[in-house]
């Protein structure tokens, strides 16, 4: 059950309403790193997206590390919140690289 919600959340941001999405709050939903993978490259294609909120507790490093592809290649992200998101000091390390590489 939890892969298929994750297969529909994915199929929602990539389908043709991503062009009119530009904030996505999903916190407190479970997402594991092979779903943020796959996130990372909607995101890495997304020109609309500048806010996020995703993952849980149990997201943590691995969530965040399979996340940075996405982020670093994103044009228009601006904001994320990882509130309560289980991150440590190498998500925070990676998150860290990502933001320089962008400025």
């Amino acid at each position: 059950m939890k892969s298929e919600r994750h297969k529909l959340l994915l199929t929602f941001i990539a389908s043709d309403l991503r062009r009119y999405i530009t904030e996505l709050y999903a916190s407190g939903h479970a997402m594991d790193a092979a779903t943020a993978a796959r996130f990372a490259d909607m995101l890495a294609v997304n020109t609309t997206l500048t806010a996020l909120c995703i993952g849980d507790p149990e997201f943590g490093d691995a969530g965040l590390l399979a996340l940075t592809p996405g982020l670093a290649a994103s044009a228009s992200l601006a904001s994320i919140d990882l509130e309560n998101k289980g991150v440590g000091d190498v998500g925070a390390a990676a998150l860290g690289k990502v933001w320089r590489c962008r400025l």
